[in-house]
């Protein structure tokens, strides 16, 4: 199921002052969320514990340099955002309190890219299941997770 979500409404509900407090946030599928969206999100909720933006195809890097912006997320998921590359994973390495992080089905990820998540020092829950270049080199590389928990490959 596609969802449609236009900007004008992301605006509306983010004045919301109960969503400024808002912990979590599932927008999975919608397919006008990106990277604009993102920015509205991360100036405003800046509260945000979780963020599911899986199957948003229009999110790139540049979105996540927004979201790494939101010091209180402890879970991500990326599923299916088939433009993020390595630039973006790279970025994410300032979500220091990051716990669970997904980013299946990303056609763009590679070994150097998973490499930098090794710098995610609290990251316990994994998923990189079918990124089809990310190899046994990049899985050796996340061996200084410790607290690694979970890992779907």
């Amino acid at each position: 199921m596609h969802h449609f979500l236009p900007q004008p409404a992301l605006l509306l509900l983010m004045s919301s002052c109960c969503l400024c407090c808002c912990a979590g946030l599932d927008l999975a599928v919608c397919e006008q969320v990106g990277d604009a969206a993102l920015a509205i999100i991360a100036a405003h909720m800046r509260q945000l514990a979780t963020l599911k933006v899986n199957g948003c195809s229009r999110v790139t890097d540049a979105g996540l340099a927004h979201v790494c912006s939101i010091d209180s997320l402890l879970t991500l998921h990326l599923d299916r955002c088939i433009q993020i590359t390595d630039a973006g994973l790279a970025q994410l390495t300032r979500l220091y309190g990051l716990t669970s992080l997904r980013i299946s089905r990303c056609p763009n990820i590679t070994d150097r890219g998973v490499a930098q998540l090794a710098k995610l020092g609290r990251l316990s829950t994994l998923s990189l299941a079918q990124c089809p270049l990310v190899t046994d080199v990049g899985l050796m590389s996340l061996s200084l997770l410790t607290t690694l928990a979970s890992l779907e490959f």
